[in-house]
């Protein structure tokens, strides 16, 4: 591969690496895996199902579903905001496998509610998985229409008082509500519900959540957990959604990272959080994503799940060359150009944390604020771009649509 062609003007670098993706491979390489799997929706739809076995399918192939959270919808080179474009389709003409959503855009902080059914219905037409995050507002302090960002308003305590019996139940039941409406408004071409992977509460173990261990008890946290699952499948009826546990990364132990699991009747997919901050050209973070993988891909294997990396991305917080912070890259300056396929080695290089099934990166909505590499121009795109391309045609890294059957069994 040539040397980047710096644009130091404009911080940008030309792109040298053909901007096209792999050729899809044939259905028939491989046989699918053969299994039974426990649902934590003893109702679940077909569709459902067929979703869950897909991801398990996955977890035993030595490749990964590349995902991005709000792909369709927020993005810092795409044109359309319905679903048909993202920045990663710009770069190699398929969206992400998994496609990121979350209850903010149902209160108009990251879109609209409709805006959020017909990105789901699009993405899910080029084959992407959607899966729903939910940064629900503290209910003690939030208007009525739930407007607004509250990621670390965490008093007053109001885990016990969203449950039955609660002065903010009511007010709780209500936000359920607008994922229930957004749930019974998402169906595809053929009329059948459009299955999601639910994931709320996320980061329950640490301290910048409401509904984080340092104001609720575990006790309470599962209580939470079990009844929105309830709510949503007895009470409403919802019987397409997969529901995700992730906890922020890394653990100590397996004890660690289930002492606030709801339990296997309530979870299918064993997923973890984790951030790699103020990376260095030499630091271990890459050994510790490897290890967390193999302990959440161990406890997935014994209970029956589907491992996933929920959530991560590289910060260059407070360490960017320019002296100014970036929750997400730098815009010029990386240290670490390779990380998404030093990510990719670290999990499909070990026999154990080869087991994850996805891995999801945040959002890029912004110049300032973006968690991968984007193009500018037919020519020209962030200066990771060329090892970010490398990443995407890369046989192991699937995006939405293609075969996942000439992936390697592991």
């Amino acid at each position: 591969m040539k040397d980047f062609e710096k644009r130091a003007s404009e911080g940008t670098h030309r792109i040298v690496f053909p901007v096209r993706k792999k050729q899809l491979g044939d259905a028939d390489t491989c046989a699918c895996v053969k299994y039974s799997l426990p649902m934590a929706d003893p109702e679940a739809t077909g569709n459902t199902a067929e979703l869950l076995r897909t991801l398990y399918d996955m977890s035993k192939r030595k490749a990964i579903l590349f995902g991005q959270q709000n792909a369709g919808h927020i993005g810092i080179s795409i044109e359309r905001f319905d679903g048909t474009d993202s920045d990663i389709k710009r770069i190699c003409g398929l969206h992400p496998a998994v496609v990121g959503i979350d209850t903010l855009s149902f209160t108009g902080f990251e879109g609209t509610l409709n805006q959020a059914v017909e990105v789901t219905k699009q993405v899910t037409r080029d084959k992407a998985i959607v899966t729903l995050s939910m940064h629900a507002p503290n209910f003690a302090v939030c208007d009525e229409g739930f407007s607004g960002y509250t990621p670390n308003v965490t008093e007053p305590g109001i885990v016990t008082e969203i449950l039955p019996g609660g002065k903010y139940h009511g007010k709780f039941l209500r936000y359920l509500d607008l994922i229930v409406e957004y749930a019974r408004s998402i169906k595809d071409d053929q009329g059948e519900y459009i299955p999601v992977i639910f994931r709320p509460f996320h980061e329950n173990n640490g301290s910048w959540f409401w509904w984080g261990s340092d104001h609720c008890t575990a006790y309470d946290y599962k209580e939470l957990f079990r009844y929105t699952c309830l709510y949503l499948q007895k009470e409403k009826g919802i019987h397409h959604f997969l529901y995700a546990y992730s906890p922020n990364g890394p653990f100590e132990d397996e004890a660690e990272y289930l002492s606030r699991y709801p339990g296997d009747d309530f979870i299918d997919i064993i997923g973890f959080d984790m951030y790699h901050d103020r990376p260095s050209i030499s630091d271990s973070w890459m050994d510790t994503l490897t290890l967390t993988c193999r302990q959440v891909a161990a406890i997935a294997r014994d209970r029956h799940k589907v491992a996933a990396v929920t959530e991560t991305g590289l910060r260059m917080i407070d360490t960017a060359a320019d002296g100014k912070e970036y929750e997400g890259l730098s815009p010029a300056g990386n240290p670490r150009p390779d990380w998404f396929n030093e990510c990719l080695a670290a999990i499909t290089g070990d026999p154990l944390a080869c087991e994850i099934a996805y891995f999801l990166v945040w959002a890029n909505f912004s110049k300032d604020q973006f968690w991968t590499p984007y193009i500018i121009d037919e020519t020209r795109g962030h200066e990771m771009i060329n090892e970010f391309t490398a990443f995407l045609n890369d046989p192991r890294v699937v995006l939405a649509g293609e075969n996942t059957d000439d992936c390697q069994l592991s």
